[in-house]
């Protein structure tokens, strides 16, 4: 194709092009509103949380349709203006610098970055990451990191999290211990025995467990806490 054709495709101001025009950008923007939310519930990472993220488009994208119909009618009006493939261009560069920021922010470091507003986190290794979603209590974010002693202390600091002792509460604590309520929550979550765990709970609703003998940081974030313990 010479440079005529391209400038005729560019700038082609007519119905049917101004149509296609907006046809695909409703797609190409519904598209990535799916693979956002897969990135997003993977921490960056498409395999990662394409189960997840799926179902999670299924039920919201159904109610996105409206939106992105229109996205389509207002590309499809600025077409008849600007040219068909002048909007479709603009359209996918926008979208695809979207999804390369969304893909970044999205990783776990950012989202842990994100929750403790701290953005001097040590460097960690992520062996795991989720987030879970409820109609009740919001959503849950959980980290497993794997680090030493040392890199685990400082990671707690970074993030505000103060020691807790098991040992300082009852067999039977009250509902209104949050400290305890941290640590129940905890092994709800990671299923793990206390035992050897040093805990840690910050004011925010991070609550945590280290393991020495692992060199594994459980971390958890849980609105709940944050509620029963405000900072």
């Amino acid at each position: 194709m010479n440079v005529a054709h391209w400038n005729r495709a560019l700038w082609n101001r007519n119905t049917r092009a101004a149509c296609a025009a907006g046809a695909i950008v409703a797609i190409a923007a519904y598209t990535a509103y799916a693979i956002d939310l897969i990135l997003g519930e993977g921490g960056g990472s498409i395999t990662r949380g394409w189960h997840a993220g799926w179902n999670y488009f299924c039920f919201y994208g159904v109610l996105m349709l409206p939106i992105f119909a229109f996205a389509g009618m207002i590309a499809m009006v600025l077409a008849r203006f600007i040219g068909a493939g002048i909007v479709i261009l603009i359209s996918i560069f926008g979208l695809g610098t979207l999804l390369i920021h969304d893909a970044i922010s999205s990783t776990p470091m950012a989202q842990l970055k994100r929750m403790t507003r701290n953005s001097s986190i040590p460097d960690v290794t992520f062996e795991d990451f989720s987030i879970g979603r409820t109609f009740s209590d919001g959503t849950s974010y959980m980290w497993i990191a794997r680090c030493s002693p040392i890199k685990a202390n400082r990671l707690s600091k970074a993030i505000g999290m103060k020691p807790i002792s098991p040992a300082d509460h009852p067999d039977e604590p009250t509902t209104q211990d949050p400290e305890h309520q941290a640590m129940q929550a905890w092994q709800m979550i990671f299923h793990q025995d206390i035992e050897g765990m040093n805990f840690y709970l910050g004011d925010q609703g991070m609550i945590g467990g280290y393991s020495s003998e692992e060199q594994r940081f459980y971390l958890f974030w849980w609105p709940s806490i944050h509620r029963d313990n405000p900072g």
